[in-house]
């Protein structure tokens, strides 16, 4: 059953999404990262392959930094009188009016968005921006890092630098808000993201022509296999002719 602030939910998706899409980290889909991390050239040889993972983020954001961060980025639109307040009120019904029931006992979240909720994706991408923004591009880390993506919550850089300022860098983020907190993994010849293998390329030197980081799909998993048999001879029996 859809919650009564859905359609509120489902507006402010539209209103905010085209916001998220300018942000500087963005990663839309597995397409849009290959894309992007097959033009990197880094300049030092001694490079680490980086994910972050921000645990249960949607959960995490405190209500009144994730609404503040909208308020700033709706007041940018320069929306009609009225409008931009409307919006605002529609975004905290939904995430303070969100209840559930555990063990026949009815509770009220107090912090962070639903998952189920149509807004949750842009506002957590948007709150991350802001986090990115404070903490990551004006930090003293930041001229160790060759390139930062982000597809939501998942984070995806190149290290150029020692493992033991990479480990500082991760405690420094962890410290920035009670509530936010990421998980490391790295290495220097290949990590995963998203449905992703990113590998470096021995052979290449990142003073070349192409670039020194290669990324493709992964061989789709077995549950992966399993659907596409499945839809495999659907889709020829859809297509066969009658007559």
């Amino acid at each position: 059953m859809s919650s009564v602030f859905q359609p509120m939910a489902i507006l402010l998706d539209d209103v905010l999404n085209p916001i998220v899409t300018r942000t500087k980290s963005y990663v839309r889909d597995t397409t849009d990262f290959i894309n992007k991390i097959n033009t990197i050239h880094c300049t030092n040889d001694n490079i680490l392959l980086c994910t972050m993972d921000v645990a249960s983020l949607y959960t995490s954001i405190p209500h009144d930094l994730g609404i503040d961060t909208v308020k700033r980025n709706i007041q940018e639109l320069q929306l009609p009188t009225g409008v931009d307040s409307m919006l605002l009120q529609f975004l905290e019904w939904v995430l303070k009016k969100n209840y559930f029931v555990f063990e026949n006992k009815y509770y009220e979240q107090s912090q962070g968005t639903s998952m189920g909720s149509n807004v949750a994706p842009a506002y957590a991408n948007l709150f991350m921006a802001r986090f990115e923004d404070e903490f990551v591009y004006t930090s003293t880390f930041w001229p160790s890092i060759c390139t930062w993506l982000r597809y939501i919550d998942d984070l995806f850089f190149i290290w150029q630098d020692t493992e033991e300022k990479l480990q500082s860098f991760c405690e420094y983020l962890n410290t920035r808000l009670p509530t936010i907190k990421f998980t490391l993994e790295f290495d220097k010849t290949e990590i995963h993201f998203l449905d992703v293998k990113v590998e470096m390329d021995q052979k290449l030197k990142p003073w070349t022509t192409n670039p020194p980081i290669m990324a493709y799909k992964r061989p789709p998993n077995l549950r992966d296999r399993l659907v596409h048999a499945v839809q495999e001879p659907m889709k020829k029996q859809e297509n066969r002719h009658v007559g």
